[in-house]
């Protein structure tokens, strides 16, 4: 555990560091700081891109040989490519020339998410769906596939691909109104060094991501360890043995036995009386598998919360649909006014004499309890536990001391956890403020010709696979 805790502390100085030094590269003399700059130019995308959608799959594909693995909608992720689970199609001599994929293709999707876009890093011979749109530079010498892989991230989270595609239909971009998407062009120095230092930004996330990921198995198998210890017992008081083994001093109560149950709904708000700045209201979406809230939360106001409102010690637990099973453990101050979604939530809360909350949220991550969830589940036609069945969880109990030690251990691996989660959150709000001023020349950065800058893109390159 303290080696978890070191290496993400590690991460986070080496973030905050990055951090530091882009800031006194941007705001330093030297690069200077104008608007509308005079030697940028304003393009559209058709003019210096090649646009191609990809074959469009049917049954004959489905079963023709020879087959060939190929990018869906689903492949094309932001920045990145999912290339784990590759679906196979046939494409013949003239749809392999079509529709073959060349390193430094863009590939953006036409559907779903719209403008998700990532670089071909030419791995393999591989092509690409009608769902995707591949774009291919015209004139390498003026354009930088990475500067542009930045831009749509920007053009998304600015709108302007939902003033492209209307708002009253599904969306779909299609390749004659993409190809009419403007983009500010620099010089082909500065969108190397802006696709650089975004892409270093990029960097820090992945590696801090990654060590949250790693701190997250270290913490599920310390928690499952913790939990099951000791020779098999079985409780005589519930005959539910999804359980599993448990340590023969410990007991088993059902939820109900050690808690109380708090009332079913939450709120019922519609979207449309979210009120930014209003008591904090909690949906589904935004509890993490692992029972973190997350910041997306949106407002209400005093009227829609009132008697809703969530106490220090309340748990919270989804009761419908793909999301059932999903906990959360309220532990702000009664201060910190928080209600949460109707009809996907039940409410407990723990009896502090037998059972203490932080050691209940423990137990509500281990794979014991998602196993019980599971059995649930296959019991009824759609996904759905009620306040009666959550009730009948069997839950393990051993000693206060015992549990406050249990609770103990995994605050101190829920502490590292956060902490890292924290300098991802700064590092994506670093981004979100670097490209709105970066791509729109607001402020100017002066190229270099260095080798330096020349292994800047070289890990802008690694960063987009």
């Amino acid at each position: 555990m303290d080696d978890t805790i070191e290496t993400t502390q590690a991460v986070i100085d080496q973030t905050q560091i990055v951090k530091r030094g882009l800031m006194q590269e941007l705001f330093t003399p030297g690069s200077p700081t104008v608007t509308g700059p005079s030697e940028w130019s304003e393009e559209h995308l058709g003019s210096l891109f090649t646009l191609q959608l990809g074959k469009m799959l049917n049954k004959k594909a489905r079963i023709t040989l020879p087959r060939f693995p190929y990018l869906a909608n689903k492949d094309v992720q932001w920045g990145k490519l999912d290339l784990s689970n590759l679906r196979e199609m046939h494409f013949n001599d003239k749809d392999r020339e079509k529709y073959r994929l060349l390193p430094h293709d863009l590939l953006m999707c036409e559907g779903g998410e719209v403008g998700r876009t990532a670089i071909w890093t030419g791995k393999f011979d591989c092509y690409f769906q009608n769902a995707v749109h591949r774009l291919r530079v015209r004139d390498s010498a003026r354009v930088e596939p990475h500067f542009i892989l930045h831009f749509m991230r920007f053009a998304a989270a600015s709108g302007m691909f939902t003033h492209l595609t209307g708002q009253s239909t599904i969306a779909h971009l299609t390749k004659e109104k993409l190809s009419l998407l403007k983009v500010n062009l620099p010089t082909l120095p500065e969108q190397r060094k802006i696709a650089a230092i975004l892409s270093s930004v990029d960097d820090a996330i992945e590696k801090t991501q990654a060590v949250i990921d790693q701190a997250r198995i270290v913490k599920r198998g310390l928690m499952q360890e913790l939990f099951t210890r000791g020779l098999p017992g079985r409780s005589r008081r519930l005959k539910l043995t999804e359980i599993g083994s448990i340590p023969n001093e410990w007991t088993i109560r059902s939820l109900a036995d050690t808690c109380i149950a708090r009332g079913q709904y939450g709120a019922n708000v519609a979207k449309r009386d979210f009120e930014p700045g209003g008591i904090r209201y909690i949906r589904i979406t935004d509890i993490d598998d692992d029972g973190t809230l997350k910041d997306e939360a949106v407002g209400v106001n005093t009227r829609d919360a009132d008697g809703y409102l969530l106490r220090t010690g309340d748990i919270l637990f989804a009761r419908s649909g793909a999301t059932v099973g999903k906990t959360y453990l309220h532990v702000a101050d009664d201060a910190d006014l928080r209600c949460a979604f109707a009809g996907y939530l039940v409410r407990f809360r723990t009896r502090g004499q037998i059972l203490l909350p932080e050691f209940l949220k423990e137990y509500l991550n281990t794979a014991v309890y998602w196993r019980w969830v599971a059995a649930r589940q296959r019991a009824q036609a759609q996904p759905n536990i009620n306040a009666a069945e959550y009730g009948q969880l069997p839950v393990p109990l051993p000693s206060l001391d015992e549990q406050r030690k249990i609770a103990d251990v995994a605050a101190g691996l829920n502490g590292a956890i956060r902490a890292a989660m924290d300098a991802v959150r700064g590092h994506r709000r670093l981004k979100r403020a670097l490209m709105s001023v970066l791509l729109t020349g607001e402020l100017r950065v002066t190229p270099c010709y260095s080798i330096a800058d020349e292994l800047a893109m070289e890990q802008a390159a690694r960063s987009s696979r």
